[in-house]
């Protein structure tokens, strides 16, 4: 059969290449679309930081059959595994896909900041219930399930289908989110640190802001 000659064996890496560059340029462009519409970029008007999760959540989802939600959630040595597997992120479209993570964490930083200060205010109001109650001395149980570890991911073994499957719903509170975010852009950046001939000085630059935004409470 005509596909097994030689010529047409010898077209398939060339093919397999011109596939993964378009590739690559497709997600480059989704990439950069989702920073104009969602963050401002050129745009008028940028998306309001309460929506911008779930906005990029959806954008990459949809275009790109990334799972953010599930990505943020998988251990490291997983998440570096997936990316590579996909073959279209190259070294610049690591550094922007690090660079979304890294603007949905700082719009997550007040959202933290507001939903531990709402905490804190609940805690001061149960205090205060206490003190003007006393026989409601004993506090109440706390739900078991609350502290425990988040379930491991597995990988979607279907015909076609390369992305993570989340096991459980995602329910995580605003604090939770941006620590998965921030650590996620790190460990993207330092792994294009590990792989790129080039030196970086943004790349550091970015790499040494996010270490130091990770000892914050």
């Amino acid at each position: 059969m005509c596909a097994t000659h030689p010529f047409f064996l010898s077209l398939q890496p060339m093919e397999q290449r011109d596939y993964i560059l378009r590739e690559i340029e497709k997600l480059g462009m989704i990439l950069r679309a989702i920073m104009t519409k969602i963050f401002g970029g050129n745009a008028n008007n940028p998306l309001p930081e309460v929506k911008q999760f779930e906005e990029v959540t959806e954008e990459l989802l949809e275009n790109a059959g990334f799972d953010l939600k599930a990505f943020i959630r998988m251990d490291d040595d997983l998440a570096i595994k997936y990316l590579e597997d996909r073959r279209d992120f190259n070294i610049p479209n690591l550094e922007d896909l690090a660079l979304i993570l890294e603007k949905l964490g700082a719009a997550y930083y007040g959202a933290a900041d507001h939903a531990a200060a709402d905490t804190g205010a609940t805690d001061h109001a149960a205090a205060d219930t206490g003190a003007t109650e006393p026989e409601a001395t004993e506090p109440e149980a706390t739900d078991p399930g609350a502290t425990e570890p988040l379930p491991p991911l597995s990988l979607n073994t279907e015909p076609g289908i390369k992305e993570p499957l989340m096991a459980g719903p995602f329910e995580l509170k605003p604090v939770e989110i941006r620590s998965l975010l921030l650590k996620k852009a790190l460990l993207i950046l330092e792994h294009c640190r590990d792989t790129d001939r080039t030196y970086s000085f943004e790349r550091e630059s970015r790499i040494g802001a996010l270490k130091k935004a990770g000892k914050k409470p």
